[in-house]
């Protein structure tokens, strides 16, 4: 289910420069808003699923520890690629990184 979140994330970072500036961007925004934050849901949901007890407490301190690194290295990331490249950086950095997830959760279930 979040590799299916990780790709409709992907379509919405390559559909929001083409439907910027039609009445479509509102409920392609609300979809994308949805199935993106659906990541972390799962995210969550197989962490509790995996562990328990003191690696639980562990793993969801580093999770919390890593979305709050991300919150703060993200915004300026996004915000020099788009002083480069324009409007279309934020879509492009979001789906850059859903881009390096989608494939570490690719390469990580051949190993396994």
């Amino acid at each position: 289910m979040r590799f299916i979140c990780l790709v409709l994330t992907l379509l919405g970072c390559l559909l929001l420069p083409l439907l910027i500036e039609t009445p479509l961007v509102w409920p392609m925004i609300f979809v994308w808003g949805a199935v993106s934050y659906g990541i972390y849901t799962m995210a969550i949901i197989e962490l509790g699923e995996r562990f328990s007890g003191s690696a639980l407490i562990a793993g969801n301190a580093a999770f919390s520890l890593m979305w709050g690194v991300g919150g703060i290295l993200v915004p300026p990331l996004a915000g020099g690629v788009m002083d480069g490249i324009g409007a279309s950086g934020l879509p492009v950095t979001l789906g850059a990184i859903c881009l390096a997830l989608a494939a570490a959760t690719v390469i990580r279930r051949r190993i396994v």
